[in-house]
């Protein structure tokens, strides 16, 4: 307290709490990016999961074959399905033979059962996506061929 009995805040003090204020901040902020990075990365394996389900379920409706193909080439993944062609950036895959290679998915009508490239399976298959930090496994499940997003990291 000084002469005129005002009370206040002295300089270290202030420096103190402005210090901890930045570095609780940069944790945060930093923490935010991330989620916000593994939010879009969850988004596009949706968007993966939703064309192979509509491949699946077009081939039973219309008792026709229909095929969806995945292929790298560097960093970018092409997901091909009738005359729809997307790209996906900064995306690398790995399926259980190999990874950033070409893989297709058939499902045979009429009941849509899965065949992964040549071979038809009734086992569960994965399919490992990575982007940055971030992994998940996209699995079609036996011989129904539901794909799911499992093990999001």
């Amino acid at each position: 307290m000084n002469k005129q009995g005002l009370l206040g805040f002295t300089l270290i003090e202030i420096l103190v709490a402005i210090t901890l204020l930045g570095i609780l901040l940069s944790l945060g902020i930093s923490n935010y990016i991330r989620e916000a990075q593994k939010r879009q990365f969850y988004q596009e394996l949706t968007s993966l999961t939703y064309t192979f389900d509509q491949a699946r379920s077009t081939s039973v409706k219309t008792s026709t074959d229909q095929t969806v193909q995945i292929s790298s080439s560097g960093n970018v993944v092409t997901l091909t399905y009738g005359t729809t062609t997307r790209r996906f950036t900064n995306l690398a895959f790995c399926v259980p033979s190999a990874c950033g290679t070409t893989a297709q998915v058939t499902y045979k009508s009429p009941h849509g059962e899965m065949c992964w490239s040549s071979a038809c399976t009734s086992s569960d298959a994965y399919v490992t996506f990575t982007r940055n930090t971030f992994s998940a496994n996209l699995v079609f499940q036996g011989v129904f061929g539901y794909a799911a997003i499992r093990d999001l990291k």
